[in-house]
């Protein structure tokens, strides 16, 4: 009773700084944060909810976590104020707002590392406190569970009929128009997919028919693999409990079951990854008790490759990267990971580099793997011309078709569309017309612009640092939900020939409901992107300091998507998807895969130990 008033005791005061800081930061901006109030109110009741750190904890334990907790609180502070502003005037406007900014940080991080972080390790100590070692199966059969998912989203098919679609799977379907250019700007075979299913539609009369059995189709191939992800999860050890609330959790959470009918390449790309994860994870585990990974599995990772590989573009460099790591750790598995793993690699590059010049399809553009770049130098261009030397100036509008005046109006702070659309050298001018460009004009072009970008970002660094933040903000920190998710109609915009609609009021109603959710106070970071960047970096640490090497190279592919934010042309949440989707699997093998000792003890020591 005496810890609990001493804590509640810690937690008033906290709870007032919080209160006081959120009057001053008002007083001095105007800005009006409602979520920072209600965590000040909050936070006096959830620390009597908390256990103290234990005197036994490990010291280095403690300096990780306080650091991971104060980039957890550098980063809301300062996402706040580049989502207001675009830039980090509500944190060194002044000195008083810098001095709030700190105190802020001081207050997140404090709160992190008491709160969030013991309450992680005791909710999962307290629901499988009886877990060990050992599989552990769920009472229900195979078939059972499958049916159970397919029936928890026949109705979300229902509502969203045919399936839900973003702009990009619109203009990928589009492309087979008459006069089209074949594009692989967005993947091909998912483009190709679609325009069968597109196609069979209109044979039964209705092109809404094909895309909703299409959707169909992908909900029964997830169903399927849901029930392996659980039977995954029995195996290394996972408690029967924990498997209830995992069945839950894939039945009634609403982004599984709005991400099984989003017919577009992230939705098909995210359950790819899931795929590909668990499968490496099943054969990893099943070499280190001592077993010889069946022919079964083996083709099984080895789909999941090719899946991987075809439904984004990256996919082929997650694959390489992860069979290079494999080869490099596991060598008594080298053999038979290359029969997994040289099918799928060779079947992709004889696709892109032999198959589809050989039919007309154009490759994707160059301007998508630049378009960072060109996002830092425009905006040095409108900040700071004045500091540009008139060869940098030249570089840039040399490879982007753009003036001064132009560039002034239509640039945005989150997106590097605007800017990269004007890539001289793509590919595909129009719909119609392909741009007949010298490569080695492209090749010159793009080396001596490279040359001035490196000059303007060693004299202008804040400025290209400041427009790589604005892009990769929302990853971050909490600007969108992750479940608001759009339809789009192909509408005769696009091509009038796939002129046909969705539901979209009943869709837009649910989106509404979604994007409320996502913007509730505590309830913001389980729909939020960032939340499920920081969780990944938090299992990134804990990794590392266990010397978890089969964990750092099974989820080597969503370390590897981390880092792909940096580089992302727009912080969006179709790229956080993967993230979501193996969040549950990644907390399953960090507290139960291979044995690993844990012990009640609040905070992260629970899981480390």
């Amino acid at each position: 009773m005496i810890n609990h008033i001493k804590v509640s005791y810690t937690g008033l005061i906290t709870g007032f700084l919080f209160l006081v800081v959120w009057l001053l930061f008002r007083s001095l901006t105007g800005y009006f944060d409602i979520k920072f109030c209600v965590y000040s109110l909050l936070i006096p009741i959830v620390f009597t909810l908390m256990n103290k750190w234990t005197k036994d904890s490990d010291r280095l334990m403690r300096w990780l976590s306080i650091i991971l907790a104060f980039f957890f609180a550098a980063c809301c502070t300062l996402g706040y104020s580049i989502n207001i502003t675009h830039s980090l005037d509500l944190c060194f406007g002044s000195n008083a707002l810098l001095a709030i900014a700190v105190l802020k940080m001081a207050i997140y991080s404090y709160v992190f590392y008491k709160i969030i972080l013991c309450a992680f390790s005791n909710v999962i100590w307290h629901l499988d406190n009886k877990s060990s070692e050992g599989e552990k199966k769920l009472g229900i059969s195979n078939i059972k569970l499958f049916v159970f998912f397919v029936i928890c989203r026949i109705p979300y098919l229902v509502v969203f009929y045919p399936c839900l679609f973003d702009y990009d799977a619109a203009v990928s379907l589009s492309s087979f128009g008459n006069g089209r250019v074949l594009y692989d700007h967005h993947p091909f075979l998912v483009a190709c997919l679609q325009k069968v299913f597109f196609d069979l539609g209109k044979c039964l009369g209705d092109p809404s028919i094909g895309l909703a059995l299409m959707s169909f189709l992908f909900i029964l191939l997830v169903s399927a693999l849901f029930v392996y992800v659980i039977r995954f999860c029995g195996r290394v050890g996972a408690g029967s409990c924990l498997q209830k609330w995992l069945v839950l959790l894939f039945a009634v959470f609403p982004f599984f079951s709005l991400l099984n009918i989003y017919d577009t390449k992230d939705g098909i790309f995210a359950y790819s990854s899931l795929f590909f994860v668990v499968t490496l994870a099943d054969l990893l585990w099943r070499s280190r008790k001592g077993e010889m990974p069946k022919k079964r599995l083996l083709l099984m990772h080895g789909i999941a490759v090719i899946l991987i590989c075809f439904s984004r573009h990256q996919g082929i460099y997650f694959v390489l990267v992860q069979y290079l790591l494999l080869v490099l750790f596991y060598r008594s598995l080298a053999k038979r990971i290359t029969y997994a793993y040289l099918p799928g690699i060779v079947v992709y590059f004889f696709v892109v580099r032999i198959l589809y010049p050989s039919i007309g399809v154009a490759q994707a553009s160059k301007h998508e793997m630049i378009g960072v770049f060109l996002q830092q130098s425009a905006l040095c261009m409108i900040t700071h011309p004045e500091k540009l030397t008139v060869e940098e100036k030249h570089a840039f509008t040399a490879i982007v078709n753009i003036d001064p005046d132009t560039l002034n109006r239509i640039y945005k702070d989150t997106v590097t569309d605007p800017v990269k659309s004007r890539y001289r050298f793509r590919p595909v001018i129009k719909w119609s017309e392909k741009n007949n460009y010298s490569s080695i004009e492209e090749k010159e072009a793009l080396s001596a612009y490279m040359k001035s970008w490196l000059t303007t970002f060693l004299r202008l660094p804040g400025t290209c640092v400041l427009a790589s933040i604005n892009l990769v903000n929302g990853f971050f920190y909490n600007t969108e939900g992750v479940f608001y998710i759009d339809d789009w109609k192909l509408c005769p915009y696009l091509l009038p020939e796939y002129d046909f609609y969705c539901r979209a009021s009943f869709s837009s109603l649910t989106n509404r409901i979604m994007n409320r959710l996502s913007s509730a106070p505590l309830l913001e970071f389980i729909f939020s992107k960032a939340y499920y960047t920081w969780l990944y970096l938090f299992f990134f640490v804990v990794f590392i300091y266990r010397r978890d090497l089969t964990g750092l190279v099974i989820f080597a592919t969503m370390f590897l998507t981390l880092g792909l934010f940096f580089i992302s042309p727009v912080s969006t949440y179709r790229y956080s998807f993967p993230l979501v989707v193996n969040a549950a699997l990644i907390m399953f093998y960090s507290t139960h895969a291979y044995g690993k000792k844990r012990q009640k003890n609040c905070g992260i020591d629970t899981l480390l130990q």
